[in-house]
């Protein structure tokens, strides 16, 4: 899920191949640190009872750690794999490129028949059932070249389904930030090929 945010102007071009290996390495070393920090803090909470996060805004992020991760398959809109995350109070779902499908013969029309928008939407609703959450809202993120070219008649209609455009992150305030000096991995990373819509469910 969260190599799907690594950028490939971020890694050089020379000896590519070893390059991006050697960032998939360092994303899956900060993802094991993150969840070691994770366990401690659920283990803390629990026998302590006195640390607590309750920033339920935290989930929005995408560089957040998910609780739980799903692949899903939806094979009326593209016979790639979709990955997704859940975090807090919102589902995060990074739809795959219709543009290198060849298995989608008509990507514009699958952009318009939202029966694939409608299943994320039931399947985040039946999410927030299950786990009672105050309030749940479904994160969807788009190639930016695919909307482009293919979707932006789904722009135009977001409100039938009370969707709404999400700001990509601010990438002056992460270079600045003081964290990313301990962080080998962080400014590789980033949202800006993607269009970010939010969906309350």
């Amino acid at each position: 899920m969260e190599s799907q945010f690594i950028l490939d102007y971020n890694v050089p071009s020379k000896n590519k191949g070893n390059n991006q290996k050697s960032v998939a390495k360092l994303l899956k070393n900060k993802l094991v640190n993150d969840m070691k920090t994770t366990l401690k803090r659920l283990i803390y909470n629990e026998n302590t009872k006195q640390y607590k996060n309750n920033n339920s805004h935290d989930g929005y992020n995408w560089r957040k750690l998910g609780s739980q991760y799903f692949i899903l398959y939806l094979p009326l809109f593209t016979q790639e794999l979709i990955w997704c995350k859940l975090n807090e109070n919102y589902f995060h779902v990074v739809l795959p490129s219709l543009l290198n499908s060849r298995n989608v013969h008509d990507n514009h029309s699958t952009y318009i028949n939202k029966d694939w928008l409608l299943a994320l939407l039931e399947l985040t609703s039946n999410l927030n059932q299950n786990f009672k959450f105050e309030y749940m809202k479904l994160r969807l993120y788009i190639l930016r070249d695919d909307l482009i070219n293919n979707g932006l008649d789904l722009l135009k209609n977001l409100n039938w389904v009370g969707g709404k455009l999400i700001k990509n992150e601010d990438r002056e305030v992460l270079l600045n930030s003081t964290d990313l000096a301990t962080d080998s991995i962080s400014h590789l990373l980033g949202d800006e090929n993607f269009v970010i819509l939010e969906f309350e469910c």
